[in-house]
Formats: C-alpha cells, sequence, structure tokens
C-alpha cells in the first residue's frame, strides 16, 4: 500500500513540528514537505505533487484563501484540508466553495485529523 503523502503549511514552527510529531506515527502517512506561508505552498504543491495539503488560512505574506485559489487553479483535484484556530465560518464556507475538501480547527485533535486524511485518501481511490 502507497502512503498518503501530505505538505503542511503554517507559518508557526511549533504548529508544523506538532503535526509532523502527531503524523508520523501512522504507518500509512509520509510528510514530503512543509511550507510556510501560502506562496510556499503553492511552489512546493506544483514540485511535490502531494496527495494532501495541510493548509493554515492565517498565515503573513500570502494567506491560505489566497494560495488555495492559486493550487485549484494549476489542479482542480487538489486535495486540500483548511486548518484554522481563528477560522469564521464565512472563511471556512468560502474555502469549500472554493474546493477545499475539509477544515480542521486547531488546535489538531489528532483522532479528527486522521480521520479527515483517510476520508480524503479513500475518496480518491475510487
Amino acid at each position: 500500500m502507497s502512503k498518503i503523502r501530505i505538505l503542511i503549511t503554517d507559518d508557526s514552527i511549533s504548529q508544523r513540528t506538532v503535526l509532523k510529531m502527531k503524523l508520523s506515527n501512522y504507518d500509512d502517512i509520509e510528510i514530503v514537505g512543509e511550507a510556510v506561508d501560502g506562496s510556499e505552498a503553492i511552489e512546493k504543491y506544483k514540485v511535490l505533487n502531494p496527495d494532501i495539503l495541510i493548509l493554515d488560512l492565517v498565515m503573513p505574506n500570502v494567506d491560505g484563501k489566497t494560495a488555495l485559489k492559486q493550487i485549484m487553479e494549476c489542479n482542480g483535484d487538489a486535495n486540500v484540508i483548511i486548518a484554522s484556530s481563528l477560522g469564521g465560518e464565512d472563511d471556512v464556507e468560502e474555502c469549500i466553495r472554493m474546493g477545499a475538501k475539509l477544515f480542521v480547527q486547531k488546535p489538531y485533535d489528532e483522532e479528527d485529523l486522521i480521520r479527515a486524511i483517510r476520508q480524503i485518501s479513500t475518496s480518491n481511490e475510487g
């Protein structure tokens, strides 16, 4: 079975570290890269072509919503999980309309996150 390849985008190094620690407990998940803002996420997405992008909404320079828009323009089938502690419902709904698959609240609940990752991964196998 191939691993689920994930790119993590968050401007907080502590959030990225926590996320990597949680996901490293699972044999079927591989972290293929990290990005510190939306512009880096866009560049790394194009290069790494991950199965799933975990994208923070609130970041300096290029925010998650802007990055999501550009990633969906270059790959309409991109699997993006929006993550935010501040995400207002309007922002979340807008991101889902733009093509994000799911929203996960921060701080990360490990079970919710793994469920979201596996849900997207399973829906793509068919």
